[in-house]
Parts: structure tokens; C-alpha cells; sequence
């Protein structure tokens, strides 16, 4: 800008200049041409240019000759050049700027129109919600208007009504003064006509008073019936303007109150949708909790996928190191063998040159056959016949020819003989054959006819039974089951869960039916119960024969609860082998004892206290394949955990079944599995043991002395049990606090890492349901943290090709150093017994 401001103008041409010569005068018309360029130059930078004010004005001052000399037209062309040249940078300079501060303002512009695009998105909602109320308040003040409306068209026509009384009343009045005035009108000229004369009007004057005496009696006669008269109608007038006067009020109360009725819906209605907006969100919010859940599951199957993938990559590497050792013994053992036979070929070479090549079976044989040869001929000519004996031999050949020929001959002729016999009887054959086969298929006909019609009827009678009869036979029985349809007496309190606890172990261990006797540890009964608290799907494991199936059923007879015993096949694959299926031929499902169990864990009988199904030997089948619809209900919100049992509804189908097809899964029932670990079941998949709350029962107990009760157990409630669970983890969420500060620490992460365990937000949930329940019925944060630790993640320790033995030892030591912050008095025995039996199948004794 400095440079364009200093820059002196053009100068004009001097007024005096010399005469040019041609040559000047050419160039100057040169020149002239360039400097009309230059101008049009000029203007079109002016045009084009983004320039300042400023510039503009440097470039409107720029003055121009007409006709210059020649030595100012170069020098001043030559700086106007310049100037135009550095203008034209600075225009680029400018427009390269440009563009940049244009390209961040539309990046900055396309992210405040994502911005406003979601204002306006939140604003179209609030505006749609807004407008909806507006609408419903004008109208709801549309409805006042036209309330008040009426109610002043009634106020006006009882004015009206009113002035009309008023004016009747008036017109009343004024007949009255009226007749008074013809009244003293009459007096007046009676006594004129007195004056004028009174004798004429003596002898008339006893009529006249008379007549007028009538006239008074009259018109107070009728003064009287219309005064009477008016009183009456204005009694009525008053009666009526009372009754139009209350019903006007109570039209206004009536008004009023369907006015504020009217408020109070709207106000409700508001309400409601409020709720309904928040139930909305809540809405949305289950379904993110929901999709967290599916996002752990995946997680989950993942982390189990990568686990079994390394699990199968260590077995195929040992596998392959195997294949590798075999290979190379076989190696060796196939190089000796070429050894052998090299020498063996040599040999065969030595013999070759000997015998022209051939191999000795080549030369055994033929020496063979050159014996066979010299044998052969020595019997011809030993056994050669002599001459009378060929002769006799060439005629019996000659006989021989002839006595074919003959034969061959009547061979033929027997045939033609035969060949016409069986022509003319072929066709006798074939018509009793066609009669027998006619025979034949009308006796197929009738009895294929009479099956049919059998069949028929029968398929008749079972469409026409079925109709009659329910889908589901069983469970419609369960609805008429009168046992089934009452509620028991039932104990909706459980003050202590100690005292509980205890009461469990000595009902448990005595059953007065059979005189069955279990020993279980308090321990077990309060893992058992924290358990209850934190999962609906819990597995028993352990040898055979430590009372894995009795202790749910025990369980159940303690408290009072139903039962049901499913014994689980090998040959289980899918839902149907353990729902039941749908028969379309014969109308009818079919009820397996666990679709039973659901079911009559939902009739009124059974609907407050716990159901307990026991799937034994639960891992017989892979348990993801057919207990998977249930593996999934069971993740879902308790409104959400129901089974479709068909596609479409039935006619008479249970009364506990949701649009006739539908069997939710009570919130009442538990599902415990029992499962060995042999040869002939499954290993439960990680997400299973994930879900599930997981025991191992010891191999023995010990005894303790009990009270036999022969009287029926309490029957316990749902409510009383889940009630407790609250209160305590209500009361110890310190502690469960604590265990999950414990979990969180990042060296016990660190070191689980090296292992590849890991864990999501279950684990925090299940913590804070299990640990307090333990801690209330008498156990202790220790037992319950070394239970979690165990089952939860230690567990995927054994067995593994990739643990490492220093991690093991690292791990053992951090447990046994950080444990007594946590619980001094109880030590983490099932955890650490995990890890030593791992570290001895490296070899490593502890001491």
C-alpha cells in the first residue's frame, strides 16, 4: 500500500514539444496504441480486482496523456507495469486467502449446520409437543368462550324476560292511575251537573248515586280480581324467575365444574404424556442397557472363540510335533530300506550280465518249459499210434461229419415244431393269466377301498376329537385342577437371614418322607442363597454321589417351594427336546415335564413361592444348543422372558398362555443344572459358566447333630426371600463396594491379562447381588470374594496349554499378599488350590 501511495502520478504532456520525425511519429502512434491497452488494462483490474478503497482511489487518480513524449510514455509505462504486475500478486495473494478463510468457513459452516440440524431436529420435536398443547389449550379455551357465550344469551333472555315483567308491571300501573282519573273525572261532572242543576237532578239523583254506587262496587270488584290477578301472575312471575335463576346457576356450577373437569383431564392428559415421554425414555434407556448387554455377550463369545481357537492351535501344534518326530523316525527307517535295497540292485546287476539281462524268474521259468517240453514229447513219442489205427480213426471222423449234419437237421425241425406249438398256445395262457390278474386287482380294490374308508374315519374322528379337545391337554387340566387353584397361607417375612440360614441346614438334613439324611455345610447354604440372590440359572458340579440333585430338592421341601425333576438325554439338539413340539396331524402339543413345570409354576398354587426345575445332568447335551432360548430369556428384563411355543394361536388354548402361544418364564422359577465331567458329557461353554452361579460341592461331609421335624415346612414366599436379598444388600453395599474395588485393582488385572481373562459389567452386578447376601446369612467378604474369584475367573486357568509358570507364581503371591487387606481371617483357599494344581503340572512343588 506504501508503494502504491508514493508512486508519482503520470505527468501530462509538455505544451511544447519538438516536431517529430517519421520515425518518431510511428513509434509515438506505437506507443499510443499501448497506452489505450494500458487503460483498458486499467479499467479491467478496476473491474476485476479485489481491492481496497484505498486502491481504488490510487487507481482512479492515475492520470493518462493524450500525447506523451516518448522517454516519459517508456519510464512511465515501464512503472505501470510494474505496478500492475505487483497488483496482480497481491490480487492472487488476496484470492489465495481467500479461498483458505473460504474453505475454514465452510468447514466451520457444515459444523454448525450439523449443530443446527440437530437444534432444529430437537426444536421440530419441542415445537410438534408446544403446538400440541397449544392446539389442546385453544381449544379447551374455544370451549370457555362458547360456555360464557351461552350462559350471556341466557343472562340476556332472562333481561329481557325480566324487562318485559317491568314493562307489564309499568302498562299495570298506568291503567290504574287511569281509572282513578276517570274516577274523579265522573265526581267532577256529577257535581257540575249539581250545580247547574239540582233540581233536575234531585229526582234523579238517588238513581244516579245508585248506578254509581254499581259502578264504584264494580270497578273495586274488578279492581280487586285484577289486583288479585296481578299478584298471582306476579307470584308466578317469581316462582318462574327463581326457577330460571337456579337453573342458571346450576347451568353455571355445571359449567364450571365440567370447565375444571375438562382442565383436570387436560392437566392428566399432560401428566400422562409426560409419563408417557418418560416411560419413553426409560424405554430407551432399557434398550441401550440392552444393547451394553448384547455388546458384553459378544464380548463374551468372543473372548471364548479366541480361547478355544488357542486351545485347538496348542493341540494341532502338538499334534503337528508329533506328526514331525513320527516322520523323521519313518525317514530314517525308509533311507536304511534304500540301503538295503541298493545293495540287493547291485546284486541284480552282477546276475544281469551273467544271464543276458533277464531276471532269475525269467530264467527259472524257461528252464522250466524246456523241461515241460523235453517231457511232452517224450510221452508223444512213447503213446504215437500206428497205421491200421489212423486209418480206423480218419472213418470215424468222416462218420461223424455225417451224423451231425444229419442231427443239425432235425434239430431244426423240432424247433419249427416247437415254435408253432408255442404260438398257438401262447394266447390261451395269456387270457387265464389276464383273468387271474383281473381277479386279482378287483379283491386289491375293494380291500384298498374298505382301508381307505377305515382310514377315513379315522382321520375324521381325530379332526373332529381334537377340535373338542385343547393343544395342550395337560396344561388345560392344570387350569380345572382345583389343588392348583388356590393360594397357600404363606410367611411374608424373613427378619434374619442367620437365624435362616440355620433353620435351612437343619430342614435340609432330614427328610421325614424317606428318612433321608444330608449334610451340607452352612457354607454351602449361604452360597446357595447369595446364588438365589444373583442368577436364576445355577449349575452343581462335583463326582457322582455328593448329593448334587438332592440339595435343590431338599431345598425346595425346606422353604416349601414346587419342584420338578428333568432328566436331561445325550440326544438332545435343539428347544424341542426339551419345550415339546407341535403335532399339525394330530392338533396337539406335545407337553414335555419341563413345558409342564413352567406352567404350573404359574397357577395360583405355585405363583408366590419359588419353583425350583432340576435338569439333571444338564451337560449330557451341549446345554447353548438347547437351553439356548432360555440362556437368552433369561438376560432380558423379567416382562421380556417369554417362550413362543407356536406361530399362530389355537382355539381352547391354556388360560396362562399369552394370545394363546405364548409361555412367559415366571419370575418365581429357578433353574439349577447338575453336571459331571467325564468322557461322556460337554464342557459348558464360558458364557454359560458366565451367567450362571456356579458351585462345586465337596467330595465328603461332615455329620452334625439335628432336629428331626415331622411337621410341614413353612411355606415361604417369593417376596419374603427377595425382600431379605434387598434389605441385606442394602445394608452391606460397603462391602460389596469393597470386593468390586478389589476386582478393579490393576495389578490383579494386569496379571489376569497375561492369561487373556478379562470381564465386563455382569461381574460388577452379580458382586453386588451376591456378596451381601452371603455376608448377612453369616458368611464372610472373604468366602464370597474367593467364590467370585474362583468360578468367574480362575476357572479358565485349568487345563490351558498357554498358562505360563511364571505368571501362576506371580499371581499366587499377589493374592497372598493383598488378601488381608481385604479378609484376614478367611484366606482364599479355592483360589489358591486352582493355582497350585497348575503350577504342579509344571512341576512345581509348594511348599
Amino acid at each position: 500500500m506504501a508503494n502504491r501511495k508514493n508512486t508519482r502520478k503520470i505527468p501530462a504532456s509538455p505544451s511544447k514539444t519538438q516536431k517529430p520525425t517519421t520515425t518518431t511519429t510511428t513509434l509515438a502512434d506505437t506507443l499510443q496504441t499501448l497506452i489505450i491497452q494500458l487503460n483498458e488494462l486499467h479499467e479491467e483490474a478496476q473491474k476485476s480486482l479485489t481491492t481496497t478503497d484505498a486502491d481504488k482511489e490510487w487507481l482512479t487518480s492515475i492520470e493518462l496523456p493524450d500525447k506523451p513524449d516518448f522517454f516519459t510514455l517508456c519510464k512511465d509505462a515501464y512503472e505501470t507495469a510494474a505496478i500492475f504486475r505487483y497488483q496482480i500478486e497481491y490480487a492472487k495473494l488476496v484470492e489465495q486467502e481467500a479461498r483458505s478463510y473460504s474453505d475454514g468457513l465452510k468447514s466451520e459452516k457444515a459444523i454448525l449446520d450439523q449443530e443446527q440440524q440437530h437444534i432444529i431436529d430437537n426444536r421440530t420435536v419441542f415445537d410438534e409437543q408446544r403446538r400440541t398443547l397449544q392446539t389442546e389449550f385453544a381449544d379447551f379455551k374455544q370451549y370457555v368462550a362458547e360456555q360464557k357465550t351461552v350462559l350471556a344469551e341466557q343472562e340476556k333472555i332472562f333481561q329481557d324476560k325480566w324487562a318485559k315483567l317491568n314493562q307489564r308491571e309499568q302498562d299495570l300501573l298506568e291503567k290504574e292511575q287511569i281509572l282513578k282519573k276517570q274516577e274523579l273525572d265522573a265526581e267532577a261532572g256529577f257535581l257540575k251537573l249539581h250545580n247547574m242543576s239540582i233540581k233536575e237532578l234531585d229526582a234523579q239523583a238517588a238513581n244516579f248515586r245508585e248506578e254509581m254506587a254499581q259502578h264504584r262496587a264494580k270497578i273495586v270488584q274488578e279492581r280487586s280480581d285484577w289486583l288479585e290477578q296481578q299478584h298471582q301472575e306476579q307470584q308466578t312471575l317469581n316462582v318462574k324467575l327463581k326457577e330460571i335463576w337456579t337453573e342458571h346457576e346450576e347451568q353455571s356450577k355445571k359449567a364450571q365444574i365440567k370447565a375444571q373437569a375438562h382442565l383436570a383431564a387436560e392437566k392428566e392428559n399432560i401428566a400422562q404424556e409426560q409419563q408417557h415421554l418418560e416411560s419413553e425414555q426409560q424405554s430407551l434407556r432399557k434398550n441401550i442397557k440392552a444393547i451394553v448387554v448384547d455388546k458384553e455377550l459378544f464380548e463374551e463369545d468372543k473372548q471364548d472363540f479366541d480361547q478355544r481357537v488357542a486351545q485347538k492351535a496348542a493341540r494341532e501344534i502338538e499334534n503337528l510335533i508329533f506328526q514331525m518326530s513320527d516322520l523323521k523316525a519313518r525317514l530314517e527307517e525308509a533311507r536304511s530300506e534304500r540301503d538295503d535295497l541298493a545293495a540287493i540292485l547291485r546284486e541284480r546287476e552282477t546276475a544281469d550280465l551273467r544271464f543276458g539281462h533277464k531276471t532269475p524268474e525269467e530264467v527259472l521259468h524257461e528252464l522250466q518249459a524246456l523241461r515241460k517240453q523235453r517231457d511232452s514229447l517224450n510221452k508223444q513219442l512213447a503213446a504215437r499210434p500206428s497205421h491200421q489205427t489212423l486209418e480206423k480213426l480218419r472213418q470215424l471222423e468222416t462218420d461223424k461229419e455225417a451224423y451231425e449234419l444229419q442231427k443239425d437237421a432235425e434239430l431244426a425241425e423240432i424247433a419249427s415244431l416247437k415254435s408253432q406249438l408255442r404260438r398257438s398256445s401262447i394266447g390261451v395262457i395269456e387270457l387265464e393269466t389276464l383273468k387271474d390278474q383281473k381277479t386279482a386287482l378287483e379283491s386289491s380294490r375293494e380291500l384298498t377301498k374298505a382301508a381307505l374308508d377305515e382310514l377315513q374315519k379315522n382321520v375324521t374322528e381325530i379332526l373332529d376329537r381334537d377340535k373338542a379337545q385343547s393343544p395342550f391337554p395337560q396344561c388345560s387340566q392344570m387350569d380345572n385342577d382345583e389343588s392348583l387353584q388356590y393360594t397357600p397361607a404363606l410367611v411374608d417375612e424373613i427378619p434374619d437371614l442367620v437365624q435362616f440360614t440355620q433353620a435351612l441346614q437343619q430342614r435340609i438334613a432330614y427328610d421325614p418322607e424317606t428318612t433321608k439324611e444330608l449334610y451340607y455345610e452352612l457354607s454351602d447354604i449361604q452360597c446357595l442363597l447369595g446364588g438365589l440372590a444373583m442368577s436364576h440359572l445355577h449349575l452343581l458340579q462335583g463326582i457322582s454321589g455328593i448329593g448334587k440333585t438332592s440339595l435343590p430338592l431338599a431345598f425346595a421341601r425346606a422353604i416349601g417351594a414346587g419342584s420338578t425333576l428333568v432328566e436331561v438325554q445325550a440326544g438332545w439338539r435343539d428347544r424341542q427336546d426339551l419345550m415339546g413340539y407341535y403335532n399339525t396331524f394330530e392338533k396337539r402339543f406335545d407337553e414335555t415335564e419341563f413345558l409342564q413345570a413352567l406352567y404350573r409354576a404359574q397357577c395360583p398354587q405355585y405363583a408366590d413361592r419359588f419353583y425350583i426345575i432340576v435338569l439333571d445332568e444338564m451337560n449330557l447335551s451341549h446345554p447353548e444348543q438347547y437351553f439356548a432360548d432360555l440362556l437368552s430369556a433369561l438376560e432380558q428384563d423379567e416382562k421380556r422372558r417369554e417362550l413362543k411355543l407356536m406361530s399362530a394361536s389355537t382355539n381352547a388354548a391354556p388360560k396362562l398362555l399369552k394370545e394363546g402361544r405364548i409361555l412367559k418364564i415366571p419370575a418365581n422359577v429357578w433353574f439349577i443344572g447338575t453336571a459331571n465331567h467325564d468322557e461322556t458329557t460337554k464342557d459348558f461353554a464360558d458364557k454359560t459358566y458366565d451367567r450362571a452361579h456356579v458351585m462345586e460341592l465337596p467330595h465328603q461331609y461332615q455329620t452334625f447333630d439335628y432336629e428331626k421335624r415331622t411337621e410341614p415346612s413353612p411355606v415361604i414366599s417369593v417376596a419374603a426371600l427377595t425382600n431379605a436379598f434387598a434389605k441385606a444388600q442394602k445394608q452391606y453395599a460397603k462391602e460389596a463396594e469393597q470386593v468390586s474395588t478389589f476386582f478393579q485393582q490393576k495389578p490383579l488385572k494386569s496379571l489376569l491379562n497375561h492369561f487373556n481373562i478379562g470381564w465386563g459389567n455382569r461381574l460388577q452386578r452379580q458382586i453386588t447381588s451376591y456378596v451381601p447376601v452371603v455376608i448377612a446369612a453369616g458368611g464372610s467378604i472373604g468366602a464370597a470374594t474367593d467364590h467370585l474369584l474362583t468360578t468367574k475367573l480362575l476357572r479358565k486357568l485349568k487345563g490351558r496349554y498357554s498358562n505360563e509358570e511364571r505368571y501362576l507364581k506371580s499371581l499366587q503371591e499377589y493374592l497372598e499378599s493383598v488378601w488381608d487387606n481385604l479378609d484376614s481371617n478367611n484366606l482364599p483357599i479355592k483360589s489358591l488350590e486352582i493355582l497350585e494344581a497348575e503350577l504342579q503340572r509344571f512341576g512345581v512343588d509348594e511348599q
